[in-house]
């Protein structure tokens, strides 16, 4: 790998290597953290023993309620997005859509070094959200995650879509508590963030870079790393015997 075009900061005097495996193998341990398992560790409960046992949000709404579940959906999709921010800011200053950017870029191209290094981040979070070393490798299923860095990638290319992913995102309860289809909402949600996030990504830089192709493999393994975590449900459906998805069962009243 040739050296970047960079600017200034300290820990650019770091072999450009080193760089990109200390930002996975961090971003790898941020992910290992779950919130769910954190919330029901103060509650005294395993969360792998409730529900589904998956520590994620939907699980969460239907133990815990509607605040909890929420609450657990923005940590685990600001465990990956907000990282990643942070990231391509080291290497980066202001969005990456038009122009020349103004921080690191690859030698011999415009491509930023920013950008690479926030997907790379980004997938790594979650690959240990999905896979935590520190819980057996049995983690969440990496929906709230990957939608949550894609969400907040999104806002550097045009602040707008920060906007317009979160009222996305206030669709999704909705949508699954009327088609009942939590898997295949919450997969097909993932997946069209990915398309999205694409899309912006070409716009920006074209589809002739390797740089520009690395980032749409990291965007794939972050909506690959999902479904191969939702394998089960994905044969359930084939099968045509996966349940029905009710995030908020109604008590039944007491005769």
């Amino acid at each position: 790998m040739k050296d970047f075009i960079l600017s200034e900061p300290w820990f650019w005097v770091i072999p450009n290597w080193v760089q990109f495996v200390l930002i996975a193998v961090i971003a790898y341990l941020v992910g290992c953290f779950h919130f769910a398992r954190f919330y029901c560790w103060i509650k005294k409960k395993d969360v792998s023993k409730m529900g589904s046992g998956n520590p994620g949000a939907m699980n969460m709404i239907r133990n815990f309620g509607a605040g909890i579940g929420f609450l657990t959906f923005f940590f685990d999709a600001f465990k990956a997005g907000i990282p990643a921010i942070i990231v391509y800011h080291l290497y980066n200053v202001g969005s990456y859509s038009g122009g020349i950017p103004t921080g690191a870029v690859f030698a011999e191209t415009q491509f930023p070094v920013g950008c690479f290094a926030a997907f790379l981040c980004g997938v790594c979070v979650v690959l240990g959200h999905v896979f935590p070393a520190t819980s057996k490798f049995k983690g969440g299923k990496g929906i709230s995650s990957g939608v949550g860095l894609f969400w907040l990638m999104l806002g550097m290319a045009n602040p707008w879509f920060w906007l317009i992913g979160f009222g996305f995102i206030l669709t999704w309860p909705v949508t699954i508590s009327l088609t009942k289809a939590g898997s295949i909402c919450s997969m097909s949600y993932l997946a069209g963030f990915g398309i999205w996030q694409i899309g912006v990504l070409f716009n920006s830089y074209g589809t002739g870079s390797l740089w520009s192709a690395l980032c749409v493999a990291f965007i794939f393994g972050v909506v690959a790393l999902s479904w191969v975590a939702h394998h089960k449900n994905i044969r359930c459906l084939m099968s045509g015997e996966e349940h029905e998805t009710v995030l908020i069962k109604k008590k039944k009243k007491k005769v």
